[in-house]
């Protein structure tokens, strides 16, 4: 998958604390050498706390730990980072504390508009068509294809909690990648769209 990231432009990789650790002590799917590739090939890191939990009704204490804990995980794959975004977008006034206190660049957007793939939607991917009989895989790229706009950030996963790793993912990027970029759409890192 990172080969077709590739082929178009930059993006960002969002780490929680179990990949990192995985990775670190080789237990994970992906390996040490493809983290130094993407390093190496200029795309971004973000934290997305160490136990992927909903920091809605969370103290600030507990979140503020939740991202430092991720970072030290990052940290020793060589990853540094002020880059955060919420899992699964949930949080309150408490965690923007929180990282107004540790000083991070929250990647926000529009849910509706970045969240475009849906990827993430466990009991989709665990069967093969949906209501319509479309396939996951065409689902996805249905969504990615018609709700991207200019600022999108398209979110895709290579690994589906509950799940394991999202195979259809190189498949996915074949296609819309080469569609996106056909339409006019450039492929940037996420500092530069948002922080730029």
């Amino acid at each position: 998958a990172i080969d077709k990231v590739d082929t178009y432009g930059k993006s960002i990789f969002k780490m929680t604390k179990k990949l990192a650790s995985d990775i670190d002590t080789n237990k994970s799917f992906l390996k040490k050498d493809i983290i130094e590739r993407v390093k190496e090939d200029g795309h971004e890191f973000g934290n997305h706390t160490f136990s992927h939990k909903r920091l809605w009704f969370k103290s600030r204490k507990f979140v503020e730990e939740e991202i430092k804990k991720c970072d030290e995980e990052l940290q020793k794959i060589g990853i540094t980072t002020n880059l955060f975004r919420f899992p699964e977008f949930k949080f309150g006034p408490t965690a923007l504390l929180a990282c107004k206190k540790l000083k991070r660049k929250v990647v926000f957007g529009s849910p509706m508009y970045d969240w475009v793939s849906y990827d993430f939607l466990n009991p989709y991917f665990k069967k093969k068509k949906d209501i319509k009989g479309l396939s996951r895989t065409k689902k996805v790229i249905k969504n990615v294809l018609s709700k991207t706009r200019n600022g999108s950030i398209i979110i895709l996963h290579d690994y589906l909690q509950g799940i394991g790793p999202h195979k259809e993912l190189a498949e996915i990027l074949e296609i819309v990648l080469p569609e996106l970029k056909k339409r006019g759409f450039e492929f940037v890192v996420i500092s530069k769209l948002l922080f730029d």
